[in-house]
């Protein structure tokens, strides 16, 4: 979480020269490890699944090769216009100039530069899709305290994905760096978090930005977060309202922002600490998954590849936390939390791998795809190439049932981020270090390489009321299965802004669907979503993006 120990900004390309001399240097001597998948093979015990197909496209998908951006997407959102912003920082300490940002076309491949024009570094701030589809950067880094200082900004910017414009919003009244936000269900913005602005403490107040009068209100004390709280908590909006914090540690905590104060929900914490874990809101609305992380403080220590969740629509909601495997100071297979539930015992079945800093992509199967990452012993050590995917269904992983998906070719592992493009595919970019850091990726899912035909939309609205019943026009209506909304993304740091897969209700006519919008922003926060349908085969269409209001 502290940014000292990585490399500066600007400096990857000489620190990765480095790494490669002394690598060189080692490898006769027989220190280096060997890899599979770029993965310490030493480290872990990979699971062989018996039922493992030949490795073809339509089992594993495959990669687009390495296209170059000329940044290195930190921070990525994905726009209403169907492009992909992204930005971080490379300007000298103290220099006062802003940001360096870019805007990807995934329909032509091409990439405009849009740098911040002010002189604000948005390296390491929080990320929110307003309800009018602009993106809103939140705090960020004070470069005048010097090289290796973490000391937050109040600086809240807008982007304008109409024009590609950047604009100044109302300051926060508190600095933050590192800082987590939510869309609450009535379009306003909680931000919570975040380093303070000299650097001595996190910021354990809370406040609420109102998006159409541009005003920040301190939320009472009894809002504030605890010396516990973490940099970038998971904030998640539930069905009833209420704000879920979990991640990056131990938490049960939940935010109820008509009273503004906190309970204890679930009734005991999990029992993983998952330093730089993924954690999202699974497709239903009420079950939060959480994988991997760190165990550990120490950057050096190594991820695990357990699972844990926790059903809110439950009377008693409780976390069910599956066993695993990690290495604590060499020891691979230590520290197993106490109570933790087996797979043989009916337990979470873990990942195949130890993963941290991986991001969590919600597929227009109503699957999450676990991309990039790596298997720790420091930050951008061990990358783990390959995606794996979440069968909420089935509870199980991809990896262990049908084999790998394809590999991709760049490292994906701290300071790495990725989206849910509108036609299927998932943007992979960032992560400071390595070989090729200001590239992005292109992953096909297996599904859009199975050969089999992909329905078509022919009209949707472009926009929706809460319980809006409305007419999707398709000529594959009868072979659709699933109706879907999914909001926009954003993303940094292995957190995810708002993340989330809305079931519709629907009815099959000759050549249309009927669906119903959801009930109310309790289900979907204001703003923009993608339309998605699904068919038979678990193909979905190309998605058009409507607006929820």
């Amino acid at each position: 979480m502290n940014e000292r120990s990585g490399p500066s900004r600007g400096a990857w390309w000489r620190l990765s020269l480095v790494v490669a001399i002394i690598s060189l240097a080692l490898l006769p001597a027989g220190l280096m490890p060997k890899r599979a998948h770029g993965i310490a093979s030493t480290t872990f015990a990979k699971s062989v699944p018996t039922n493992k197909k030949p490795a073809t496209p339509a089992n594993i998908g495959s990669w687009a090769a390495p296209h170059n951006i000329g940044a290195v997407a930190i921070h990525m959102a994905l726009l209403y216009t169907g492009e992909v912003l992204m930005w971080y920082s490379d300007q000298p300490i103290g220099s006062g100039t802003g940001s360096v940002a870019v805007v990807w076309n995934p329909g032509t491949n091409t990439v405009t530069s849009d740098n911040v024009p002010f002189p604000y570094d948005i390296f390491c701030s929080g990320v929110i899709e307003l309800p009018n589809g602009e993106v809103m950067t939140l705090g960020g880094k004070n470069d005048t305290y010097g090289s290796g200082s973490d000391a937050g900004i109040a600086t809240a910017l807008q982007f304008n994905p109409t024009n590609n414009t950047w604009t100044q919003a109302k300051p926060m009244n508190y600095a933050r760096w590192y800082p987590s936000d939510v869309e609450l269900p009535n379009g306003n913005v909680i931000v919570a978090s975040g380093e303070n602005y000299n650097a001595t403490r996190l910021v354990f107040q809370m406040e609420e930005y109102n998006y159409t009068t541009n005003t920040w209100t301190v939320l009472p004390y009894t809002a504030d977060t605890s010396s516990t709280t973490n940099f970038y908590p998971h904030m998640i909006l539930l069905t009833t309202g209420d704000v879920f914090m979990g991640g990056m540690v131990q938490s049960n905590l939940m935010f109820n922002s008509s009273t503004n104060a906190w309970s204890t929900s679930p009734a005991n914490p999990s029992l993983w600490t998952r330093i730089y874990g993924g954690t999202v809101l699974l497709p239903g609305l009420t079950r939060v998954l959480s994988v991997g992380g760190r165990q550990e403080s120490d950057e050096t220590g190594t991820a695990t590849n357990s699972i844990s969740w926790v059903d809110f629509s439950q009377p008693t909601p409780a976390w069910t936390d599956g066993c695993g495997s990690q290495s604590i100071n060499g020891i691979v297979g230590s520290a197993n939390p106490t109570g933790c539930i087996a797979e043989s015992s009916g337990g979470p079945q873990a990942m195949d791998v130890f993963r941290e800093n991986t991001n969590l992509v919600l597929l227009p199967d109503g699957t999450v795809m676990a991309e990039g990452g790596g298997q720790g012993e420091g930050k951008y050590s061990n990358p783990v190439y390959y995606p794996d995917d979440f069968n909420p269904v089935t509870n199980t992983w991809a990896s262990r049932t049908t084999g790998d998906w394809a590999s991709q070719q760049v490292q994906r592992t701290y300071h790495s981020t990725s989206v849910l493009l509108p036609d299927g595919r998932v943007v992979s970019a960032g992560s400071d270090w390595g070989s090729d850091p200001q590239s992005l990726e292109v992953f096909s899912p297996p599904y859009l390489e199975t050969g089999g035909t992909r329905p078509t939309i022919t009209s949707a609205p472009t926009s929706l009321t809460y319980g809006q019943q409305f007419t999707i026009t398709t000529p594959d209506a009868s072979t659709i299965t699933r109706v879907a909304l999914i909001k926009v993304a954003s993303c940094t740091h292995a957190t995810r802004f708002d993340e989330r897969f809305v079931d519709l209700t629907f009815s099959i006519g000759n050549g249309q669907i009927t669906a119903t919008a959801p009930a109310s922003g309790n289900y979907a926060p204001p703003g923009y979503y993608m339309l998605d349908i699904l068919n038979s085969s678990g193909v979905p269409a190309k998605m058009p993006f409507v607006l929820v209001n």
